[in-house]
């Protein structure tokens, strides 16, 4: 039985690692772009030594795949949208979902129950969609059914899945540093290098996952069936929950894609606060828990007081009140418009701060289209597009979970740039420009 997750960043190279732990003897693919760059699954942190039975490769042809028997995805959204006028390339991963979907049959079709695909992607697309949303379009095409139907039809199980806040934290339980690998570390002596070796991975990793099958099933096997493959084989070590409800897999989800603006949120708070914020983190916590319970009712036409699982609770409030993760300290450093490029070069190398860029589009092209509001996220998303100072926005999440700054009499530059901000996300050429030149005309008639 062997696996293939996707993405080398620190969630897939965690998630690799705990498949690893829970069974030595399986096999698992980390695959990414270039598989020459074995250092990918250590360049975002990782210091430990590679595992002998982790292969790190590059996306193979479909003659060279050995085809696994689920598939982890762990890549940003924007590896799964289609091709456009403007990005006409292929992207290798949906490649591999395609093609793993057309051989699903040679997968090791008696070497387990099903074959499924576990999403762990949090945000969203610039266009509002979630990952698994996106994964779907590419593992059922053509409007193909899914669920324990699709199962009988050959077709993967697709789950909504999400994992660890820290995924750096599930990789050192995993796979401590020192412990034995393929690729001893240079210069060590035989002596040197077996004092290096720590004990094995702990019984319990201390990590919680939950997953969720994205279409509700009547089928009470499959389920039965399902779980005890995630509990009892694949996860030993981990603390899994698979939710049953109709509802459980947009939910999961929809909480993914509300995870990292929470954790930027909170850094907001951070930037207010510091020093001592962990009451007002705390005050915060609760806000963000009944904004978005609030607002994924709201996406899923549901009654306002339904309440969310308490896994998908739990996950929320630790966003909250994590002080390693990347959209936490964006949060922290953010301020005036003229300090967001160095706060963004900061916290993310290279491009990577466009997945955050993208999910914080996305949720208010989601919200517009589903005419769902929210003050919580829409103070969020407009502190990150600088129309309001960092700051000033942390007080207010704490006091009442919103800043409540669109009243009559507010500064003239504020209208204006919502003004611009509306013309950006409608699309709209001939209305920014005259909305920027209004802009303009302002801040030279007020010198102040």
């Amino acid at each position: 039985m062997n696996f293939s997750v996707l993405g080398p960043g620190e969630l897939g190279v965690a998630c690799a690692l705990a498949l690893l732990a829970n069974h030595p003897s399986r096999t698992v693919s980390l695959l990414s772009r270039d598989g020459k760059a074995g250092g990918a699954a250590t360049s975002a942190g990782f210091t430990r030594r590679i595992p002998p039975r982790l292969r790190i490769v590059s996306y193979p042809t479909a003659a060279e795949r050995e085809w696994p028997h689920a598939v982890f995805l762990c890549t940003p959204a924007e590896s799964l949208i289609a091709p456009s006028p403007s990005f006409s390339s292929t992207s290798p991963v949906r490649t591999f979902l395609r093609d793993w979907r057309d051989r699903k049959g040679d997968t090791g079709g008696g070497k387990g129950p099903f074959s499924f695909l576990a999403v762990f992607t949090r945000g969203l697309s610039t266009a509002g969609v979630t990952p698994v949303d996106l994964a779907c379009q590419e593992m059922l095409p053509g409007g193909e059914v899914e669920g324990e139907e699709g199962e009988r039809r050959g077709m993967p199980l697709i789950l909504s899945a999400t994992g660890p806040i820290f995924a750096r934290e599930w990789a050192a339980q995993s796979n401590p540093p020192g412990s034995p690998s393929s690729s001893p570390e240079q210069g060590l002596t035989p002596d040197q290098e077996s004092e290096t070796r720590s004990d094995p991975p702990r019984q319990f990793s201390g990590t919680a996952l939950v997953f969720a099958l994205n279409h509700a099933t009547s089928d009470a096997g499959l389920v039965s069936a399902l779980r005890r493959h995630l509990q009892e084989d694949l996860f030993r070590r981990e603390a899994v929950t698979l939710l049953e409800g109709p509802d459980s897999g947009a939910e999961v989800k929809l909480i993914n894609a509300c995870l990292p603006l929470c954790a930027f949120g909170a850094g907001l708070v951070s930037n207010y606060y510091a020093g001592s914020n962990a009451s007002a983190l705390a005050a915060y916590a609760q806000h963000a828990l009944r904004a978005t319970t609030g607002l994924i009712n709201g996406l899923l036409g549901r009654t306002v007081d339904t309440p969310l699982p308490p896994c998908l609770c739990s996950t929320l409030c630790a966003v909250c009140s994590h002080y390693g993760l990347r959209e936490f300290v964006l949060g922290r450093r953010f301020d005036f418009h003229f300090k967001k490029a160095f706060a963004l070069q900061a916290v993310y190398p290279g491009q990577t701060h466009t997945a955050f860029t993208s999910t914080v589009n996305g949720l208010h092209t989601l919200m517009r289209a589903r005419s769902v509001s929210s003050p919580f996220y829409e103070v969020i998303m407009d502190t990150f597009s600088t129309l309001l100072r960092a700051s000033v926005v942390g007080a207010g999440l704490v006091k009442e979970g919103y800043y409540d700054y669109r009243q009559p009499g507010s500064s003239p530059f504020l209208e204006h740039a919502m003004k611009i901000d509306e013309a950006v996300f409608s699309h709209d050429e001939v209305a920014f420009e005259a909305a920027k030149s209004r802009f303009i005309s302002t801040i030279s008639q007020d010198p102040k």
